[in-house]
């Protein structure tokens, strides 16, 4: 599915579908793909490694009649996705259940457009792009091609708002995501060791 769509043509970078995703977590929350599960209540602490349960066999609670453990915000690094250990296991808990019931088509969103409302603007030298049109570059397909009009210092300070928004925004060509091409994306950098 990823390849076929960057075959097509109309979008230059494209994403898969990935769970646990600055932008797409967003999009997966608002469909209703992430269930309302919270960790067990007799938990304060994160799980210890020997202490982790077959995947099948998950301790988290599903509370459907409660409000989410939090709001998803709709931006690159957002708080819950980006910087929370407790919203990435959430993520995966949500597609682990979804998995074992057989309804992972739930996260399938067909098609996301991440420059749909623009770019973003010209500071100065420096563009900047809008809250949620730089995406996560976990898993993607691009050619060659694609990454003529990348600036190679911009590359190597930040591969991924280069990749994502700058690329994209001078080529004038659209980045989108693909929702048959589901992937999990395990953790960020900022998680503390051991969290997860």
């Amino acid at each position: 599915s990823l390849v076929r769509e960057r075959r097509r043509g109309r979008c230059g970078m494209v994403s898969a579908n990935v769970v646990n995703h600055a932008i797409l977590s967003a999009v997966h929350q608002d469909m209703g793909a992430i269930r309302t599960l919270f960790p067990p209540p007799d938990s304060d602490a994160p799980p210890q490694p020997s202490l982790v349960q077959d995947w099948r066999h998950s301790t988290w609670v599903e509370v459907d009649h409660s409000l989410a453990l939090m709001a998803i915000e709709k931006k690159a690094q957002s708080q819950c996705v980006w910087s929370m250990w407790e919203c990435a296991a959430w993520m995966h808990e949500a597609f682990l259940q979804r998995l074992s019931e057989g309804t992972d088509c739930a996260f399938d969103f067909r098609w996301h457009d991440f420059h749909a409302a623009g770019f973003g603007v010209s500071s100065g030298e420096r563009f900047r792009p809008l809250p949620h049109t730089r995406w996560s570059i976990n898993f993607f397909a691009f050619t060659t091609a694609d990454l003529e009009g990348a600036d190679l210092d911009y590359l190597a300070e930040d591969d991924e708002a280069e990749l994502s928004v700058a690329v994209p925004h001078r080529m004038q060509k659209r980045s989108c995501a693909v929702g048959r091409a589901l992937v999990a994306h395990f953790s960020y950098s900022r998680f503390a060791l051991g969290r997860i």
